[in-house]
């Protein structure tokens, strides 16, 4: 059974507020900020078979926390050639692993969103963000002549979608993303970014992978 904590719309999220960087001001590629987030502690559910069919909503993170693929100008998204690495990297999975299904995503200038539905015969989540991570920086260290230079941090956050509304506020939280960097609580620097989970409706036009179902369930 799940923990309160793990069953908690904040779960996913929690503590997820990438470098300070103001709206408008270009974030210095391979700039690193103090790290926000708390010490990395065991993320995996105990007991639970991440390779379960259903939807999960993951955020990764570069090392270091770096802004290492573009900017946000305005609320506008504006990858750098690393960013659309990042991308192309992301949408290749579903070639790569057959049994997968592409959702919503968002590539940041210090961390990645984004939702994949597990069906039967699929790897795990953890083999396939471990492929994503490894097939992204493999490229970005060729492109900047950087060989086994680490790009991303060791371990990832993950939530399982466990229904339709679910599935349409981690959407909407995605998409939003670009719009809300620079923003944070109350009482925080007003240049820190994620307000929690606190996801808005769900905005007309939202990128979604060609195909993606309206709803998936699974546990966390």
């Amino acid at each position: 059974m799940a923990s309160p904590k793990a069953n908690s719309p904040d779960f996913v999220g929690e503590g997820l507020k990438p470098s300070p960087t103001a709206i408008g001001a270009p974030a210095t590629v391979g700039a690193a900020g103090p790290a926000p987030f708390p010490r990395r502690k065991p993320t995996r559910l105990p007991g639970y078979d991440c390779a379960t069919p259903g939807a999960y909503f993951i955020t990764t993170c570069t090392d270091s926390y770096r802004c290492l693929f573009g900017r946000v100008e305005d609320g506008i998204w504006r990858p750098n050639r690393l960013g659309g690495i990042v991308e192309e990297c992301w949408l290749q999975l579903q070639t790569h692993y057959p049994a997968i299904e592409l959702d919503e995503f968002s590539v940041m200038p210090n961390h990645f969103h984004g939702v994949v539905h597990l069906r039967d015969g699929a790897p795990s989540l953890i083999e396939l963000v471990r492929g994503f991570k490894t097939f992204s920086a493999r490229r970005i260290n060729a492109v900047r002549h950087s060989p086994r230079t680490r790009v991303w941090q060791r371990s990832f956050y993950d939530r399982i979608v466990r229904s339709d509304a679910d599935l349409q506020r981690i959407r909407a939280y995605i998409f939003d993303n670009p719009g809300n960097w620079g923003k944070g609580r109350p009482g925080e620097s007003p240049n820190s970014v994620g307000e929690g989970w606190k996801p808005s409706p769900t905005a007309a036009g939202a990128r979604t992978a060609a195909g993606a179902p309206a709803a998936a369930v699974g546990r966390d």
